[in-house]
């Protein structure tokens, strides 16, 4: 199942990369559900969508409870370097600019409401300084 905002599905739907092939979107038959807004994936709190605009208008966060490890956010393109995000820096390709303002602070107060790491997905010393697979976070 593929968990995606209805306004990025919508935004896909009118804005085609020039020689982007039909087949390259998701098969037809692929379960897709379209959320609007917050989405609670499990029912429980324990893995949440959030809704951050930037990038494209659909761009989403994802904030995971870890039983040992606590809350971490996962910040997906509305941020892209911990220099950029402590300075609140807009990137120069995002689909709204105010808009992605708006995000930061959604996100700042996810972040505070739970206590929450952020991880900045494009950030390379956050990567590096990340356990990965065999390893695992619990």
């Amino acid at each position: 199942m593929v968990l995606m905002q209805k306004s990025e599905w919508d935004f896909a739907e009118t804005h085609r990369y020039e020689g982007t092939p039909e087949e390259a979107r998701f098969k037809p038959n692929h379960p897709v559900t379209k959320v609007d807004g917050d989405y609670d994936v499990f029912g429980d709190g324990s893995v949440q969508l959030i809704a951050t605009p930037s990038v494209t208008p659909g761009n989403q966060s994802l904030l995971v409870k870890l039983p040992k490890t606590g809350a971490i956010v996962l910040s997906g393109d509305v941020i892209h370097f911990q220099y950029g995000w402590n300075n609140r820096i807009v990137p120069t390709n995002v689909w709204d600019r105010p808009k992605t303002l708006d995000s930061f602070k959604r996100l700042a107060d996810v972040l505070a409401r739970n206590n929450a790491q952020l991880w900045i997905e494009h950030d390379k010393g956050q990567g590096d300084a990340r356990r990965v697979s065999p390893d695992y976070y619990q």
